[in-house]
C-alpha cells in the first residue's frame, strides 16, 4: 500500500479543503532537490510508511521522484512553484482488527500535503482521535455498532450484544475545514487557526492544522450536547462558518417529524445568529446556502416499525428503520438565514428524487430567483451502500458504484420561478461513482 492511494467519493467519503491558495515566483527549471531526501524508485512504496498505521505520519517528498503522470516539464514547472496546504479528511479503513465496519462510520483519517513552492513536499497524516476511535483501537474491535455497523453477528448467540452497544459511531470521517480561513484572523484573535474535522450526526473535532494532531471536540458556543452533519458551508460575504444538524423528534399530529437547526460563527468562534426549523419526517445529508436562504433537499421517508423494532433489539441494521416514500413528490426547503424576514418555503418537485448532495447553487442578482444544482437518484432503496454486506462481512464498491443496487444518479438543475414546483431542466449526465478504499487493519 502506497501513500499516495487517498479514500474519497462523490457521496461523502472524503472532504477537502484549501490553505493559501496560489503560487510563488519561481526560476525556470528544477531546483535542486534537498540532499535529505532519498530518492525513490520507480513504482515502489515510500519505505515504512502505511495506512494502518496509527500514529502520527511526517515525511518529505521530492515530487520530482513521484511524478507518475505522462505530462509537459511546462506543467510539472507549475506544480513546483506552488504553495500551500492541501487537506483531505476520509476513511482511515474499513477494518477494525479482524472485523469489517461500514465505509461510512470508518474512523477519520485526516492528510495534509504541504507544498513548499520549491519543489518539495510534505505529506502528514492522522487518525482523528475520537473516544471511539481511541478505544476500538486499544482493543482491535468494534465496541460502537452504529446505524450501519454491527459489533458481532445479528444470528450470533452473543448478537444482543449489538442492542447494547451505542447506535452512533461518531468518527469524523468525511469532512474538513480550515478555520478562520487564512488571513482573516483578527489581530486582537486569542484563537488560533484550527483544522475542524466533521462527519455525519457527530461531534465537530479540532486538530492542529500543522501536525494534524487532534485538540479534542470544537468549543463553539451551542455546539455541545447536539449531533452535527458532516458538511459546513462557508460565507465568505460575511465571514461565517455555518454548522447544520438533523435529529428526528415526535410529532404532535402522530409519526415522526424532523428538526433542523443552524449555527453561524465568525472568525472568533463567536455565535452569531441560529436557526431552527421543524418539517415532516425526511432524510437529508447535504445542504448548502445562499444569502438569504438555507436550501435543504427533502427526501420523502416513512418510519417501518418492524425494522426499527429488529434495530433496537440488535438483529439489523439502522437502514431497516425507514424506506424512502417514493409514491411522494420530493422538494426543498428555503428557510430564511435571517429571523423575521420571511417564513420558511417548500418547493415541491413534480415527482420523487433521492438527493444526497447539492452542488452549485445561487439566487440571480436581477431577480432573486433560485439556480440549484443537485445529484440525484430516481429510486433508491437503503441497504449495502458501498458495496458493503454486513451479513457476510464482504465489501465491494465497485459493483455498487456500477448501478448494482440503484440507479446511477444523475445531475438536476432546479429552477423554481416564483417558488412555485418546477423542474425546467434535467441534464442527462450519469455522475459514476469510483471509490477506492484500502481495507487495512486499525491496529
Amino acid at each position: 500500500t502506497t501513500i499516495t492511494t487517498i479514500t474519497t467519493g462523490s457521496l461523502g467519503l472524503g472532504g477537502a479543503h484549501r490553505l493559501q491558495p496560489g503560487r510563488s515566483l519561481c526560476q525556470k527549471g528544477w531546483k535542486k532537490p534537498r540532499a535529505a531526501v532519498p530518492k525513490i524508485p520507480e513504482g515502489a512504496a515510500s519505505p515504512g510508511v502505511a495506512l494502518s498505521d496509527p500514529e502520527e505520519r511526517e515525511e518529505l517528498w521530492d515530487l520530482r521522484e513521484r511524478n507518475r503522470l505522462d505530462t509537459s516539464p511546462e506543467d510539472w514547472e507549475l506544480l513546483s512553484s506552488l504553495r500551500g496546504t492541501y487537506y483531505l479528511n476520509g476513511l482511515a479503513s474499513v477494518k477494525v482488527g479482524s472485523r469489517l465496519v461500514h465505509p461510512f462510520e470508518a474512523h477519520g483519517f485526516l492528510r495534509s500535503i504541504e507544498f513548499h513552492g520549491d519543489g518539495m513536499a510534505t505529506y502528514r497524516a492522522s487518525y482523528v482521535h475520537t473516544l471511539c476511535e481511541s478505544l476500538e483501537r486499544s482493543v482491535k474491535t468494534p465496541l460502537f455498532r452504529g446505524v450501519f455497523s454491527n459489533v458481532v453477528d445479528f444470528d450470533s448467540p452473543l448478537g444482543l450484544l449489538n442492542s447494547i452497544s451505542p447506535g452512533t459511531r461518531d468518527t469524523a470521517n468525511l469532512a474538513c475545514r480550515f478555520w478562520p480561513p487564512p488571513g482573516q484572523t483578527p489581530a486582537t484573535s486569542s484563537r488560533s487557526p484550527q483544522l475542524i474535522a466533521s462527519g455525519d450526526n457527530g461531534t465537530p473535532m479540532v486538530l492542529d492544522p500543522r501536525t494534524l494532531s487532534s485538540q479534542g471536540a470544537l468549543d463553539f458556543e451551542g455546539l455541545g450536547g447536539r449531533k452535527w452533519l458532516a458538511h459546513t458551508r462557508y460565507d465568505a460575504a460575511c465571514g461565517r462558518v455555518v454548522f447544520a444538524s438533523c435529529t428526528f423528534e415526535p410529532s404532535l399530529e402522530g409519526g415522526m417529524s424532523t428538526r433542523l437547526d443552524f449555527r453561524e460563527y465568525d472568525t472568533q468562534g463567536v455565535l452569531v445568529a441560529e436557526t431552527s426549523h421543524t418539517t415532516g419526517f425526511m432524510v437529508m445529508h447535504d445542504w448548502i446556502i445562499t444569502p438569504n436562504f438555507y436550501v435543504v433537499p427533502k427526501n420523502p421517508a416513512k418510519l417501518d416499525p418492524a425494522g426499527l423494532a429488529q434495530f433496537l433489539a440488535g438483529l439489523a441494521q439502522g437502514t431497516k428503520v425507514f424506506n424512502m416514500e417514493e409514491d411522494i413528490s420530493s422538494s426543498v426547503l428555503l428557510i430564511p438565514r435571517v429571523v423575521g424576514t420571511g417564513e420558511a418555503q417548500e418547493v415541491q418537485f413534480d415527482r420523487f428524487l433521492n438527493i444526497f448532495h447539492v452542488c452549485p447553487t445561487w439566487e440571480e442578482e436581477a431577480d432573486g430567483k433560485l439556480i440549484m444544482h443537485a445529484v440525484a437518484f430516481d429510486s433508491y432503496e437503503f441497504g449495502r451502500e458501498m458495496g458493503f454486506d454486513v451479513k457476510l462481512q464482504d465489501f465491494d464498491p465497485i459493483k455498487w458504484s456500477a448501478g448494482e443496487r440503484n440507479p446511477a444518479p444523475r445531475l438536476h438543475r432546479f429552477t423554481p420561478p416564483g417558488r412555485k414546483s418546477s423542474i425546467l431542466a434535467r441534464v442527462a449526465v450519469v455522475v459514476v461513482v469510483v471509490v477506492v478504499v484500502d481495507i487495512v487493519e486499525c491496529v
